[in-house]
């Protein structure tokens, strides 16, 4: 019954119930903790931490991270600490305390090692190469996010493989490296349509477009601009939206377009 309660509270939670997430995760504790099931407890510490990080009430998810923390340091739950620890540095990212956020990335990439789980293994490397990113050290960034990409390219794992070739790309761009950048957001690119992934398909067709608008390109700038600004829409991707409306923006100004679009509103007004 406790894991029907729990796997119940995981579907809410997929489905964006916060609610009846708690719910039933709540729930779903206090049947562990009856059976003293150490392990499910974890779990479930961890699983409430999780909704209490996604409604950003970040000291309730830390308290109940470290609960979950603590019961799998005393069972040894090497998977467990692995899962602990990375949800820990990456809450402790949001809070920008990359110090700590790095620190905890370090253990949960250690016990990944010791389970040999190479898909964990990876997404840990992806949480360093975002730290490092934010922080500015991109050489350090693009460590990580190579070595992700190791794993990514040696086994089937297309969604983070083709997300993952995105941020190097991000950090080439970053770098100045804009050719560099182009081949790998078309890599990634492509391997996105392949999956119809199109909340990722709209953020790459942006910032293919700025790259064509920084060299000069200012058609492909506006043909990549335009598919990107289409699928936002159709998700419903506010940010996207605006950074394909600017480049447009940009791309009219430079074509002309958009002082003829402006005569012409004038003239209807008249």
């Amino acid at each position: 019954m406790a894991v029907i309660i729990n796997d119940l509270g995981f579907v809410a939670d997929e489905q964006g119930n916060s609610t009846k997430a708690l719910e039933a995760y709540k729930k779903a504790l206090t049947l562990f903790e009856q059976l003293e099931d150490k392990k499910a407890i974890a779990r479930a510490f961890n699983n409430i931490g999780s909704v209490y990080d996604n409604l950003g009430d970040l000291s309730l998810a830390i308290d109940y991270y470290y609960k979950s923390l603590n019961i799998r340091e005393v069972i040894k739950d090497t998977s467990g600490l692995a899962s602990c620890h990375n949800n820990i540095g990456y809450l402790y990212f949001k809070q920008k305390n990359y110090k700590k956020a790095l620190e905890n990335y370090k253990k949960a990439s250690d016990y990944a090692k010791l389970e040999n789980n190479l898909y964990r293994y990876a997404i840990i490397m992806g949480n360093f190469g975002l730290t490092y990113s934010t922080m500015k050290d991109h050489d350090q960034a693009l460590r990580y996010y190579m070595e992700a990409k190791k794993i990514y390219d040696t086994y089937n794992y297309p969604l983070n493989q083709s997300q993952n070739i995105s941020n190097i790309a991000a950090i080439y761009k970053k770098q100045g490296k804009l050719q560099l950048a182009l081949s790998m957001y078309k890599h990634s690119l492509h391997i996105m349509d392949s999956l119809d992934y199109k909340q990722g398909q709209a953020v790459v067709y942006s910032s293919i477009s700025s790259i064509y608008l920084t060299l000069g390109d200012i058609k492909k700038a506006q043909v990549n601009a335009e598919t990107g600004m289409k699928l936002a829409k159709e998700l419903g991707y506010p940010k996207e939206i605006s950074n394909c409306g600017l480049i447009l923006v940009d791309v009219y100004q430079r074509t002309g377009i958009l002082k003829t679009l402006s005569l012409l509103t004038c003239d209807q007004r008249i």
